[in-house]
């Protein structure tokens, strides 16, 4: 670290320590329980709803010591190695945050199955949930406009709501469950792109350095470049297990990014904004566009669904009621106030993904990608 007084050559930039454990956060109580005089304990067997809150404030706490970094000199300002330490730190952080979650909290907590040993990080090896399965399913219950004066009809979902609390609560876990996971999958794949970026960068660097150590001094020949390389080469060759676990998570990441897309149904994304859509559709298509030799084996193969993914979430974030009124494809805002049509293109967008989500259920979900 920098102390004051210092002369400016003499300064050497550090990363900082790692980050201290988690404090010790008191008990999650829901509000009802939070009495003028006395806050009542929470009862055994039910998981507060500040739970879900708080472990997603923990999934981005993890960049706390990355962005301290980024605002104070720049992560490039460090040697290689230290950048390489602190994202990997990053990356085991942000997967820890899930081995956290209560079994209420959990993505497909009805089918878990960790008998790999990697359940909590990845959330991608589970058997695959169908998504026809509903905690509403068997109610023909939906969303209607207030009717007041008069009584709202039976099938308002409010009514469901406030007589069967139990069902209200496993929503308001399921939309929790949505925001966890969503968020710990965007941050997971931007800790790991960063990483590849800054390696590939490295290299580039490392190679002309090699280039103009083996360049003659009457200028550069071929037979410099090619020595560099093979200098290069050779240094890459080298045991990294850095390296080899980054590459080894952005292949995680696609399974899990396929848990997500084939899981997570419309009526637990919607509650949490256009922002859950876009982190999913930013992810998907960071997997996509990027270039071929970042890719290992199963992003080349899931490459096509991802593609088709992408679309459909593409065109969900034009039709979002942020965007109301714009015209598709043209780049021309709109002004907020979704339309009929904008209502209606939403709608058959839904009906796309949910189409895409049953197809690849029934094509054996991402277990018939590896």
């Amino acid at each position: 670290m920098v102390q004051l007084g210092t002369p400016q050559s003499e300064i050497v930039l550090a990363p900082p320590t790692p980050s201290e454990p988690y404090p010790e956060l008191p008990a999650e109580v829901d509000d009802r329980y939070i009495l003028r005089s006395q806050i009542l304990g929470q009862p055994d067997g039910k998981v507060s709803l500040l739970t879900g809150f708080n472990q997603a404030i923990k999934i981005y706490m993890t960049m706390n010591g990355l962005v301290s970094v980024e605002l104070s000199y720049g992560i490039t300002t460090l040697p290689f190695h230290d950048q390489k330490a602190m994202l990997d730190e990053c990356v085991r952080a942000v997967k820890a945050v899930m081995d956290l979650l209560p079994r209420e909290l959990t993505l497909m907590s009805l089918h878990l199955d960790s008998s790999n040993g990697d359940a909590g990080h990845g959330f991608g090896n589970f058997p695959m949930q169908d998504p026809q399965f509903d905690i509403l399913s068997d109610e023909q219950f939906q969303y209607c406009p207030p009717a007041y004066p008069a009584h709202q009809p039976p099938t308002d979902i409010r009514h469901l709501m406030e007589n069967h609390p139990d069902r209200r609560r496993l929503l308001q876990y399921e939309i929790q469950k949505a925001n966890i996971y969503v968020s710990q999958l965007a941050t997971r794949s931007y800790f790991v792109e960063r990483y590849l970026n800054l390696r590939d960068a490295h290299r580039e660097h490392m190679r002309v350095q090699a280039a103009q150590a083996y360049a003659p001094e009457n200028g550069a020949s071929g037979t410099s470049k090619s020595v560099a390389a093979a200098a290069l080469h050779a240094a890459s060759e080298q045991p990294d297990p850095i390296d080899d676990n980054m590459a080894m998570e952005r292949e995680r990441i696609v399974q899990s990014l396929l848990t997500v897309l084939g899981s997570i149904q419309q009526r637990y994304l919607e509650p949490n904004g256009g922002s859950l859509i876009n982190k999913i559709r930013q992810v998907a298509s960071t997997l996509v566009n990027d270039a071929p030799e970042r890719k290992g084996p199963l992003a080349v193969k899931a490459e096509d669904l991802l593609v088709r993914f992408v679309d459909v979430l593409m065109r969900l974030e034009r039709t979002g009621a942020g965007s109301g009124g714009a015209l598709a494809g043209t780049g021309v805002p709109g002004n907020g106030t979704m339309t009929l049509q904008d209502e209606e293109q939403e709608l058959r967008n839904w009906a796309d993904l949910r189409q895409h989500q049953m197809r690849f259920y029934q094509n054996g979900g991402f277990l018939n990608h590896i």
